[in-house]
């Protein structure tokens, strides 16, 4: 008989051990975040990486900040930052010898930013999701761009003609004689699910301005696009892309409207 009742208590105790680990989980699953969502965040990821495929691998690392004011009820994120790193190794940083030198490390510096800016979206009652977006002149993508200008600056007695010629010199793919070339390279079809259906209405190399009246350099010798964007429901608004010369990357995005 204690035998038996023994048993039965090691039973009980396996059974009420199995409905424990049964219904622990379905309750946490009606509290705790889903494991997979759709976020602000995979948003912006997803749509840098249409434009720059090549700096979002596995080689680098992508940081994502928000920016929203703290009193709000963060249901829904309107700011982001996003800086694009080479990826750190485990061993950066440690010195390594050899025959009693050290051996200079030949490894990208992770502090190196190749890309950063910011994004700005609308509320979600809005179908075109992106209200605005920037890069930064301190990244890889902008620099040779940015230090181009400034050379130009250098030289206001340059026509615009010649600042062109310097430029294609310096390397550019697209000057103002490529713009089919352009044009093809553009990733629109792959922008329609963050901007609505695109199309393109005009394609324009922004030339040197006659007046070299102060920073006359900084709106010149890069490439807008005006875009006309139908959401789903029929609405339609207006996009201006900004692209530099050097590799036709993105560098800013206005919403009209």
């Amino acid at each position: 008989m204690p035998g038996t009742i023994a048993a039965k208590l090691v039973c009980g105790f396996r059974v009420s051990i199995l409905l424990t680990a049964l219904w622990i989980p379905t309750a946490f699953a009606q509290q705790d975040p889903a494991v997979s969502q759709e976020t602000v965040l995979t948003y912006v990821h997803d749509f840098l990486q249409v434009f720059y495929p090549e700096l979002l691998n596995k080689e680098h690392t992508l940081k994502l900040c928000v920016n929203h004011p703290a009193d709000d009820s963060w249901r829904e994120i309107t700011g982001v930052y996003f800086t694009v790193t080479h990826k750190r190794a485990p061993d950066y940083g440690v010195p390594r010898f050899s025959n009693g030198q050290r051996i200079p490390e030949d490894r990208p510096d992770p502090n190196t930013i190749l890309l950063a800016g910011s994004i700005w979206l609308p509320l979600l009652e809005h179908r075109n999701r992106i209200q605005e977006m920037h890069t930064s002149a301190e990244g890889a993508v902008n620099l040779k761009f940015a230090n181009f200008r400034s050379l130009v600056q250098s030289h206001p007695e340059w026509t615009d003609a010649e600042a062109v010629i310097e430029l294609k010199k310096e390397g550019a793919r697209f000057g103002p004689n490529d713009e089919e070339a352009f044009v093809q390279a553009l990733p629109m079809r792959a922008a329609d699910r963050f901007l609505g259906g695109l199309k393109i209405m005009s394609v324009e190399f922004k030339h040197l301005a006659g007046n070299r009246d102060g920073n006359f350099a900084l709106t010149a010798f890069d490439w807008a696009v005006r875009c006309e964007a139908k959401s789903a429901d029929g609405t339609t608004v207006v996009y201006v892309f900004g692209f530099e010369p050097f590799e036709g990357k993105l560098t800013s995005l206005f919403r009209i409207g």
